[in-house]
């Protein structure tokens, strides 16, 4: 062809402390120079293929837990009676007019009368446990997969 190409291929180093000294290729195109050519390596390494998010525990308080509680009914109100106990009668004849008396005495007591009742529960049972103060969430390796990649070498 025509056309003549005049080009300049240099190898010089590139310093690396974690890899040491490389060399790399670059080339002259007229005034421009470029990087044409770095020594490639592959590596293998796991790769996080699918994530989950879930939600953990940070932080507990110690507390009383319900571990026994039953249906039960129970009085919503009461009042006060009064009730006879005992009748005590008597008789008095009285021999000048010929007339009979009777009297009688009773023994009163108060009681607590049942005014009204309800349905609720009450517990039958607990028992100390650790409950959740704080939590939060975070994500998390589902599933991984061993591959290869490039890097420089």
């Amino acid at each position: 062809t025509p056309n003549t190409v005049s080009a300049t291929n240099l190898f010089f180093p590139v310093t690396s402390t974690a890899a040491g000294n490389r060399d790399c290729a670059v080339a002259k195109d007229g005034t421009a120079w470029y990087l044409i050519d770095v020594k490639m390596a592959t590596a293998t390494a796991i790769f996080v293929t699918k994530t989950s998010e879930k939600t953990f525990v940070t932080s507990t308080v110690s507390g009383i837990a319900l571990t026994g509680v039953q249906s039960r009914t129970y009085v919503s109100g009461t009042s006060s009676q009064q009730v006879v106990t005992d009748v005590n009668f008597s008789a008095t004849l009285n021999s000048s007019n010929c007339t009979i008396t009777v009297s009688k005495q009773l023994s009163m007591t108060s009681i607590c009368v049942c005014a009204g009742t309800g349905q609720g529960l009450f517990v039958t049972s607990t028992q100390t446990a650790a409950f959740a103060s704080g939590v939060t969430s975070g994500v998390f390796a589902g599933e991984t997969a061993t591959a290869s990649y490039l890097m420089l070498q």
